[in-house]
């Protein structure tokens, strides 16, 4: 982030880069040994951070040092070395005072070694501890992807089933009931990506981004579908693992807009990504989106009464004759929902499977409601729908304090239920098109060549050779 620290740099700055050495020590987890020298590191450390002759603004949020930026500058990243062949993890630093070596990545992981690349899992290795980094969403997204992974225990029992969920007057005056009532569906964003690639590239050779902003657009209006069904119904919504073809970073040079991968990374496209990658989990929070994360239904703690409990909801494309046919699926009795289908039916539907503790939704989910029962009920949802497309998009194709306009791509947000008597327009599949700045943004901090990395809609959409090299086909020029 800083390209150069000194005093007067008037920036906030987090010390990843200090001097831009390349090499940096991230001080969100670490052990010290209490040995004299490491005592006299800390102090001299300590009184870094304390002394307010080191901060060049008087306002707390623009402190120009903080602990990680202090501990890089002390311990001189640009002149660090190995010790000897015997100990290349062990390194010198403070005025060769101090030994260092960094704890092992697989039981000390950073957020996206742990939460995108899932090393550990890989590994079949539980972390010791985890820096919570890399996510979008402060507190919230963290308490998120713990409890995506089935590490957070804070939850009491209810939350997973293994007692009353809701058991307000108003909510059982109402017809509720005091049980969980779950509603997940199956993902089948690869398969439709790859059928999309087919039909839309020679060989199905299509950009990795690409596939990336269509899939997840078409996540996000299955999660959307799911999500009305879960509310008309009153269930509380499991939404499945995302998958994702792209990772995103707020530093462009990453290697992200070259292959869709940080540079360096344990993984390959697809990979399975978090909840967040898509949606914002601090929104879903606020307007008290009833939901567990992907995953729930593996955990532990719930119970194997809710667990095996299901109830199939074959989805297919017109309605049939016969909705209630016999179970095509050993996990529990079936129904058949239809693509635009109404309300009424819907719930005359569910009704007859109402006793199992989980439903799931299989087919495609995209435009399987047509309306809603309640004047005003579609405005309402699409309203609140709103709050989550707006934070629904890719990050980022620029850096700096320049071309802020030109940093995010939204996804493809699906029709609104409520036309004001229009025709109604069933969801169909979106297209990329080119941006419209492409040629706007400025050379600041270097931000216009990045338009011209394979994997930037704004090259692979209008350069041939870029597209080829995006598919995979080749790799960019070193």
């Amino acid at each position: 982030m800083e390209d150069e620290w000194q005093p007067g740099h008037d920036k906030v700055l987090c010390g990843h880069v200090p001097g831009n050495a390349g090499v940096a020590f991230n001080t969100g987890l670490f052990a010290a040994r209490n040995r004299p020298a490491t005592r006299a590191f800390l102090r001299a450390w300590f009184e870094t951070l304390t002394d307010s002759g080191k901060e060049h603004h008087s306002d707390s949020e623009h402190r120009g040092i903080d602990d990680q930026l202090a501990l890089n500058l002390m311990f001189d990243p640009g002149l660090v070395s190995a010790i000897g062949p015997d100990e290349p993890r062990t390194i010198l630093v403070y005025n060769g005072s101090l030994r260092v070596q960094t704890l092992p990545v697989v039981l000390f992981s950073g957020g996206h070694v742990a939460f995108v690349q899932r090393t550990p899992w890989k590994l079949g290795v539980e972390p010791i501890a985890i820096h919570m980094t890399w996510q979008r969403w402060a507190r919230a997204g963290k308490v998120a992807r713990l409890r995506e992974f089935g590490l957070w225990r804070m939850d009491p029992p209810a939350y997973y089933g293994a007692g009353p969920h809701n058991t307000s007057t108003a909510y059982l005056a109402e017809g509720g009931d005091d049980r969980l009532w779950l509603l997940t569906y199956q993902n089948d964003v690869e398969e439709f990506v790859e059928r999309m690639a087919r039909q839309r590239y020679e060989g199905g050779r299509m950009p990795l981004f690409y596939k990336h902003w269509l899939g997840m657009s078409y996540q996000l209006a299955a999660f959307r579908e799911a999500l009305v069904v879960a509310r008309l119904l009153r269930c509380t919504l499991v939404p499945p693992t995302l998958w994702c073809w792209c990772d995103y970073d707020e530093v462009p040079n990453s290697g992200i807009l070259e292959t869709c991968l940080i540079n360096a990374g344990d993984y390959r496209s697809p990979f399975q990504c978090p909840l967040d990658f898509l949606l914002p989990i601090e929104v879903l929070d606020n307007l008290n989106i009833s939901y567990r994360p992907p995953g729930f239904l593996d955990l532990p703690q719930v119970p194997a009464s809710i667990r095996n409990s299901r109830a199939v909801l074959n989805i297919v494309p017109s309605q049939p004759g016969d909705p209630l046919p016999e179970a095509v699926s050993m996990v529990g009795h079936g129904v058949t929902l239809w693509t635009s289908m109404p309300q009424f039916a819907l719930d005359e539907l569910a009704s007859t499977v109402s006793q199992a503790a989980v439903l799931e939704l299989r087919g495609q989910l995209p435009g399987l409601v047509l309306d809603f029962l309640q004047d005003g009920d579609a405005a309402a949802f699409d309203k609140l729908f709103e709050s989550v497309l707006a934070e629904a998009f890719w990050c980022c194709f620029t850096w700096g304090e320049h071309d802020e306009e030109y940093r995010q791509l939204q996804y493809a947000a699906p029709p609104p239920y409520a036309v004001d008597g229009e025709e109604w327009k069933p969801w169909e599949p979106p297209v990329l098109e080119v941006p419209e700045w492409c040629d706007k943004v400025s050379t600041a901090d270097g931000n216009n060549e990045f338009t011209r990395l394979p994997q930037h809609p704004c090259a692979f959409l209008r350069d041939p050779e870029a597209a080829r090299i995006a598919a995979g086909d080749a790799q960019p020029a070193a």
